[in-house]
């Protein structure tokens, strides 16, 4: 959390691939990723790729629903789905994801 901004990164620590959403705010609510906004999410399958992200067509939507922003005590859960697009045309659904209780700076 900086300057109003909730940045929530992730790596597998078995594989090479990273999520990151960044939200515009810092509140509880539902937060949709679309072309314009300075919501979104990205995904990573490995560094020599490219990333897929949301908000660069119509189809690259998504959303985070954050249900849990405990500053004092450091937590966050959160639940979020997105569909990411490359510039290539190829994408990935990412469906179902989940943070609870998770540490935050």
């Amino acid at each position: 959390m900086i300057n109003g901004i909730i940045s929530i990164q992730g790596q597998r620590t078995t594989e090479l691939d990273a999520l990151t959403i960044t939200v515009d705010d810092q509140a509880i609510g539902t937060y949709n990723f679309l072309i314009g906004s300075a919501h979104s999410a990205s995904y990573l399958p490995e560094a020599s790729q490219n990333a897929y992200l949301t908000g660069i067509s119509a189809l690259a939507t998504g959303s985070i629903e954050i249900t849990k922003l405990d500053v004092p005590n450091k937590k966050l859960s959160a639940t979020f789905q997105f569909n990411a697009y490359r510039t290539d045309g190829s994408f990935v659904q990412i469906t179902e994801g989940t943070l609870i209780d998770q540490d935050i700076e």
